[in-house]
């Protein structure tokens, strides 16, 4: 079908979608964030703690780490508190002067583009940052910036010239972090993402040489990331000691997930049009048990079994349904492309939470270098993820979609026939 298909049901765009909720912006708003009461409450007694604070959160990818710190973020905006609003996307290669830059741009962007945020620093300070990150203007330099969403970010080598040295921008960071906290008499917040997509050997590297960073007064340093993350940092005493207790996400209650949805689905309503849920209880109870209540992988799931199957008439999917199109879907896209032997690993690893090699050895009687040489081709087409190491041992888990194979495969019915020819009927008379 062409156009959109969700105004079928009434609805005025996807309401699956998996993007993090954002303080400013976004099709869903801030407002839409469900549960985490108790983990607010943490984080928010450090937020009023005097002083600062290095906070990471951490949780499997897909329980809403991003979300729940803007969430946060945004609630410390309205008791006065200073954020930089877009978030900072660290990445892999950043040495400690891209990653001070990064910051003090955040910080920049956010005063540059919000007028609440006029006057909270001096002129000349501003005439600084200005002449620092707009010097692309003047002398050709391509930042390469995404302004208008708020994101983008510093690199060394098409913004700042080589001889600027990694003090003089920490001192120029921390004057402006001073200045702010003397206008707001609050700290500062500022938020990190994507650590987890950091080798622990680089993340070490980068922390080691931020410790002192960390340390500056007025900001509470806030970084999102998994369980390697934390044990990356647990690995250099120096830094680990200047953090508090981690705050874990864990998977959301069947509740909180079906109130997600419930209040997307009223968020996203077309007004005068009736509105159709696009699926029953049972399959969104059949995806809370495959995926233990992990939001973005339930999201994910229902998106794919409405827009695999939905054409030109608005169909209600229920459990039978959703298992259908989701185990031919991975079936049809991936399993044809995987040699046997691999795929007995890959399903070995799909009934598991996480496994090592040696339990997948043990399991299917195979040798454990031909384990690993499978491991290595499922990695590289993107079938399974490194979930943590301990030590040596290597735990893995399955790619999420992965997990539609767990689903029982009915076949198309007579019943299912009649639901789309009833449903046909249905829509018709409504028009």
């Amino acid at each position: 079908m062409d156009g959109n298909i969700w105004e079928l049901y009434g609805i005025n765009s996807n309401p699956f979608t998996t993007d993090p909720l954002l303080i400013k912006g976004g099709i869903l708003r801030i407002e839409c964030f469900v549960g985490r009461d108790k983990e607010l409450l943490e984080l928010n007694r450090k937020f009023h703690s005097s002083g600062n604070s290095r906070i990471l959160i951490i949780g499997d990818v897909g329980v809403g780490k991003t979300s729940f710190v803007n969430y946060a973020r945004f609630n410390a905006i309205k008791e006065g508190y200073f954020t930089p609003i877009p978030e900072i996307a660290v990445l892999h290669d950043w040495d400690a002067l891209q990653f001070v830059m990064n910051t003090l741009y955040s910080i920049y962007i956010t005063i540059k583009n919000f007028d609440n945020y006029v006057g909270i620093i001096s002129k000349g300070q501003y005439k600084k940052l200005e002449s620092l990150f707009e010097i692309n203007s003047k002398s050709g330099y391509s930042l390469g910036l995404d302004i208008a969403g708020f994101g983008g970010s510093y690199s060394q080598s098409r913004v700042a010239p080589t001889f600027v040295l990694y003090k003089t921008i920490v001192d120029l960071t921390k004057e402006i972090i001073n200045e702010i906290y003397n206008k707001k008499q609050k700290e500062l917040i500022i938020h990190y993402n994507n650590l987890e997509r950091i080798d622990s050997n680089d993340l070490v590297r980068l922390f080691g040489d931020l410790r002192d960073f960390f340390q500056t007064p007025h900001v509470h340093f806030i970084f999102v990331g998994n369980l390697m993350t934390n044990n990356a940092i647990q690995g250099i005493s120096q830094v680990s000691s200047i953090f508090s207790e981690p705050i874990i996400l864990r998977n959301m209650s069947y509740d909180e997930v079906k109130e997600v949805i419930d209040i997307r689905l009223n968020k996203l309503k077309i007004e005068g049009v009736k509105q159709i849920k696009p699926f029953n209880d049972s399959a969104l109870k059949m995806l809370f048990g495959l995926y233990n209540g992990n939001i973005r992988h339930i999201l994910n799931s229902l998106d794919k079994a409405v827009t695999s199957s939905v054409r030109n008439i608005p169909i209600v999917l229920d459990d039978n349904d959703v298992a259908r199109i989701l185990s031919n879907q991975i079936e049809e896209t991936y399993l044809k492309n995987i040699k046997p032997r691999a795929r007995d690993v890959l399903l070995k690893i799909v009934e598991s939470e996480e496994i090592t090699n040696k339990g997948i050895s043990n399991a299917l009687k195979m040798p454990r270098p031909q384990v690993s040489i499978y491991l290595s081709d499922l990695k590289n087409s993107g079938c399974i993820v490194l979930r943590r190491q301990d030590g040596k041992d290597k735990f893995w888990t399955s790619a999420p979609h992965f997990k539609w194979l767990l689903l029982k495969k009915p076949q198309l019915s007579k019943d299912l026939n009649q639901k789309l020819l009833s449903t046909a009927k249905g829509f018709v008379d409504l028009v």
